[in-house]
Parts: C-alpha cells; sequence; structure tokens
C-alpha cells in the first residue's frame, strides 16, 4: 500500500497542468530542425522527454511534407511506449490535434496528436496497474502522516499539507493529512499498523525502502543541526562526541548517521 501512494504522488506532479495548444507550440519549435534535415535521430531525442513527462500523451506522428514520410510514430500502451508501429483504430476515441511545422516561413511537415483530457480522466492519466486499482478501490480514504512541529503559516497550513492538497485536486484521490506532535508517533502509526498508509518528508535509508516504503523523488531537504551549549567550543565535529550523551529523536535517520560516525 505504501508503494502504491508514493508512486501516485510522483506521477501526479509531472502531469499537474497540460495545455494542448503550448504543447504543440513547444514540439514544433524542438522539431523544425531536426525534420528540415531528415534526422530521425534527432528528432527521436528532442521527442521522447516530452512524451514521458507527458502521460495523457497517447499517440503522435511527425510527417514530413515534401514525401509524406513518417519521420517518428509512437502510442502509448499502458504503461509502455510503443514506436514505430501504426497506432491502434481505437484510438479514434481520444482528442486529437494537428499542427504544422515551418522552418523558414515554409511548411516542411505535420504532427498529429491523439491526446486525454486531464479533466475528463485525471486517474486515466497515471496508468495504474490493476493492484493499484483495486488498492484505491478498497482503500476510499488515504492517510498521510504530517507534523504538527513543521513550520507552518497563519492558516495551520505547511508546505507538505499544501502538497497533499495538490495530489487532491489533481488526482480525485481522497487524500487526508493525519497530524502529529511527535516524530516516533507519527512513524509509528505508518510502519506498525494499517490505520495510515504513508508519510511526508521522510528521509531515506536501506532499512526503511526495503522493510516499508518506495521513496519518490526529493521533494525538500531538511538539514539536520549539532546543538552544543553557547560555552562549549571542544564539540564542532561528529567525532567530538565521543564518549558523550546526546539526544536524538527516537525513530529519526540521525540515529545511523550518529552510530556510525561517533562511538558512544
Amino acid at each position: 500500500m505504501y508503494k502504491t501512494l508514493l508512486i501516485l504522488f510522483l506521477l501526479v506532479t509531472q502531469s499537474l497542468s497540460f495545455d494542448i495548444k503550448e504543447f504543440n507550440d513547444e514540439l514544433v519549435q524542438l522539431t523544425a530542425q531536426p525534420v528540415y534535415n531528415l534526422d530521425n535521430e534527432e528528432l527521436s531525442r528532442v521527442v521522447k522527454p516530452l512524451i514521458k513527462k507527458y502521460k495523457n500523451i497517447q499517440s503522435l506522428t511527425i510527417r514530413e511534407s515534401l514525401d509524406d514520410q513518417i519521420l517518428f510514430t509512437f502510442y502509448r500502451d499502458k504503461e509502455k511506449l510503443i514506436f514505430d508501429k501504426e497506432t491502434p483504430k481505437n484510438f479514434t476515441k481520444f482528442l486529437n490535434s494537428n499542427a504544422d511545422i515551418n522552418f523558414n516561413g515554409d511548411k516542411i511537415g505535420t504532427i498529429s496528436i491523439l491526446y486525454k483530457n486531464l479533466k475528463d480522466s485525471k486517474l486515466d492519466l497515471l496508468n495504474l496497474t490493476q493492484d493499484e486499482k483495486e488498492w484505491l478501490d478498497k482503500n476510499k480514504f488515504i492517510k498521510i502522516a504530517v507534523m504538527n512541529y513543521w513550520s507552518k503559516a497563519n492558516d495551520g497550513e505547511s508546505y507538505h499539507t499544501d502538497l497533499l492538497k495538490l495530489f487532491r485536486k489533481y488526482s480525485d484521490i481522497n487524500i487526508i493529512p493525519v497530524k502529529y506532535d511527535t516524530w516516533k508517533d507519527g512513524y509509528s502509526d505508518v510502519t506498525n499498523s494499517n490505520s495510515v498508509h504513508g508519510i511526508m518528508n521522510l528521509s531515506w535509508s536501506k532499512e526503511r525502502e526495503k522493510k516499508y516504503f518506495l521513496y519518490t523523488k526529493a521533494y525538500d531537504y531538511s538539514p539536520n543541526y549539532l546543538i552544543v551549549k553557547n560555552n562549549n567550543e571542544s564539540i564542532k565535529f561528529l567525532k567530538d562526541l565521543n564518549g558523550k550523551t546526546v539526544y536524538l529523536k527516537e525513530k529519526a535517520i540521525t540515529h545511523n548517521i550518529v552510530n556510525d560516525n561517533v562511538k558512544m
């Protein structure tokens, strides 16, 4: 269940907004030179990152105008990108868009796109597996742990809860922040029960990933500080803590750092 939720967050943030005209304009600018040069390799290099980014692009074909030759074509089969194959006939159910490619004032090619409307089917854009869909059907409300002591605005919302709001808005998944006063309580509920499904702002460790979580790409960086008394000038580095008593938050990732670098 942890893996499903965290994968969804990454995919949703990659498709937060989509404007077909802006997409066409960007594609026309990127493809004009390689189409003019009939450079299929360069054409593929500039187009593939876009279709990987925009999950709602279902099919794309680029032709040159002189001989009506296809220079690039692809369609999306669930999670797979299929290149150099004819687009399936049932793709006519998608929206279509066409644009001309011009170079020095002359039409040199065309772009044909089939795509899903973001507003029509937000979850469809995620290309979920059957297991993920079934998990979401069984879990209508998804709870994510956040901490009360994190910096927040006057309305009580933090950077992390704002991200959850965006997730809910653009995916139509009922995601609810569950607030905790201590990291220990939040982390324990996520890892030891089925009542809370994930946690925000979690530092990576090999053990955590192996036992509990599949991580997204980092969305925030929070430094850890070594705090000593203002009259103490002997402690400047972690190695200076050898033999000293150190306070650490329970269940915090800093335990691993201290254990690896300090002889207690």
